[in-house]
């Protein structure tokens, strides 16, 4: 219902469900993962105020983002184990792929077609497939290029178990400042943890409680009513949200 909601909504004609419907009969996995990119990339445009023009085709170039991987053998993509440095650099070849796959389409602006051969690079230029730094990625790439690390931090995958919301945002802080764009990050993720406000989580030391608030000054500490009484993360050092329950 989500996805085709999404596509009445966002959809350039049918030509992007052409190519997604493609993609979901190849692998699935990814093809969900799209469409999570996508409406994570639909509440950022209106968190950072956009036109609804822009969102638009900001939100298709989200859904056909990672096309390319139905030119990946499903092998690899569902492997597992560590992939092997071949099986790396094949998987590196899908932003390419899927911008081949489009670059004659009528049916799309240079923009979207720029942004799924750009969203892997990097602000520092350590991404893929060309290595380009800052203002030679297009601003939609910098955007999905930070919804697609949440959404696959967060995500089940056979090689890894999900992180919580919380650690995502905490592994970003600690190892990505430098490799993407930081009003982009940090407008996503101070909206993001405000959708968690209410949930039941369950933290490192097995307690279960809900999260009351987030200060917009420290993301990865919220307060949470556990048996009654109010924790403050930031004030106990070593323990973290482990699980959404």
């Amino acid at each position: 219902n989500v996805s085709d909601s999404l596509f009445q909504e966002t959809m350039n004609s049918y030509a992007s469900v052409r190519y997604i419907s493609r993609l979901k009969d190849y692998n699935e996995y990814t093809y969900y993962h799209s469409i999570n990119v996508a409406i994570y990339t639909t509440l950022i445009g209106k968190w950072m105020g956009f036109s609804e023009r822009y969102i638009k085709e900001l939100t298709t170039a989200a859904v056909l983002h990672d096309i390319g991987k139905a030119r990946i053998p499903n092998e690899i993509l569902d492997k597992e184990e560590k992939l092997t440095k071949e099986e790396c650099k094949i998987v590196k070849e899908h932003p390419l792929k899927g911008y081949l796959m489009v670059k004659d389409d009528d049916s799309f602006s240079e923009d979207i077609k720029n942004t799924i051969l750009m969203h892997h690079e990097r602000l520092d230029g350590s991404g893929y497939p060309q290595g380009l730094k800052d203002d030679e990625i297009n601003y939609s790439a910098k955007i999905i290029a930070v919804v697609d690390y949440y959404d696959a931090l967060t995500t089940n995958r056979p090689y890894r178990d999900k992180v919580s919301p919380f650690q995502a945002i905490k592994t970003f802080i600690e190892t990505n400042l430098e490799s993407y764009d930081l009003e982009i990050s940090m407008t996503f993720f101070k909206n993001i943890v405000n959708c968690y406000i209410g949930e039941k989580v369950q933290l490192g030391d097995g307690r279960i409680g809900e999260i009351l608030y987030v200060p917009p000054y420290d993301l990865i500490h919220p307060l949470i009513e556990i048996d009654g009484e109010i924790c403050d993360l930031s004030r106990h050092e070593g323990i973290e949200i482990v699980n959404l329950v």
